[in-house]
């Protein structure tokens, strides 16, 4: 079974052929919003990049305005490490591995499906039909260029 979604799709290649993820956050600062980041962004990306086996993460940091002002290189395994006192891997993992036997006990062998967290408590999973993470305006786009040749 094959479980899709669309948050483990690949951000960026480093030159040296390395995945990269690519977050963005607004600046942070007070302490609230330090614990917070700790205790949402920085477990969620630990997740995400844990189960496509991403190795690195930067992450920049918004004003108001949109603008990055702040950015931060971060080894998925030292994010376990600033997040110590916050969460703690082996019960995320455990979590993790009950949600993916729920979903593997209802798939079928074949299909894709796509997961996702609605922000309710709840996790959504669905099948879904000529999945595709390219824009099909860039497709579109990239076959008049290929026909132009």
């Amino acid at each position: 079974a094959v479980v899709s979604t669309q948050s483990t799709g690949v951000d960026g290649l480093k030159a040296d052929g390395k995945i990269v993820e690519l977050k963005t956050h607004r600046l942070l600062q007070t302490e609230h919003h330090k614990k917070l980041f700790r205790q949402s962004k920085l477990l969620n990306t630990f997740l995400q990049c844990y189960i496509a086996g991403i190795e690195e993460t930067t992450f920049g940091f918004r004003d108001n305005r949109g603008f990055i002002q702040n950015i931060k290189y971060h080894n998925t395994a030292e994010i376990e490490s600033i997040c110590r006192n916050d969460w703690n891997k082996n019960d995320m993992i455990s979590f993790l591995n009950q949600i993916m036997e729920w979903a593997v006990s209802i798939v079928e062998t074949g299909k894709i499906y796509h997961m996702s967290y609605t922000g309710k408590d709840s996790i959504e999973l669905y099948e879904v039909e000529n999945i595709s993470y390219i824009p099909s305006w860039f497709r579109t786009h990239a076959k008049k260029i290929d026909d132009a040749w």
